[in-house]
């Protein structure tokens, strides 16, 4: 049996200190690494980007059915800041409950550009989303730059 006589510490005392000393590493190390990197983005400045230099956008809204956010997410994907986009919205079917929310919108904001389809063959191989993504992006002019995926119940920040 092991007694403590002075001088050196303890065994156990000495493994107390060090699981002790590398609790704190563990510990503060991320902490530390945290904290630099919030300060860093905290100050960080996207660069300016002159409009003209921006790519010609399609914001593709591929809708099946009535989602209670639809006319909401149709006025904030027109009412955005970004300097040349189109929204294209595919729906379904003509049928379908959302062709009558959309023609609704579509006449309550008659200045507005909208492009809407339907989806006219669904692919056997690809959920119908897909195909109706697939359709309109067949259907793209060559100049555009950037497609954007959007879905009927996201609400798009108004910038």
């Amino acid at each position: 049996m092991a007694i403590w006589q002075g001088g050196d510490l303890h065994p156990n005392v000495d493994f107390m200190l060090f699981v002790i000393i590398l609790i704190g590493v563990v510990v503060l190390v991320p902490v530390w690494g945290v904290t630099r990197y919030l300060s860093w983005f905290s100050n960080y400045e996207l660069p300016q980007v002159d409009k003209a230099q921006l790519p010609r956008a399609a914001v593709i809204l591929a809708v099946r059915g009535a989602a209670s956010s639809l006319e909401e997410c149709l006025c904030r994907l027109v009412n955005q800041t970004y300097p040349s986009y189109q929204v294209h919205v595919v729906v379904d079917h003509p049928t379908d409950p959302a062709c009558k929310i959309i023609q609704d919108w579509c006449s309550a904001h008659p200045n507005v550009s909208l492009q809407v389809t339907f989806l006219e063959s669904p692919s056997t191989n690809a959920y119908l989303k897909t195909s109706s993504v697939m359709q309109c992006i067949g259907k793209l002019p060559g100049d555009v730059g950037a497609v954007v995926l959007v879905d009927a119940d996201t609400l798009v920040y108004c910038h």
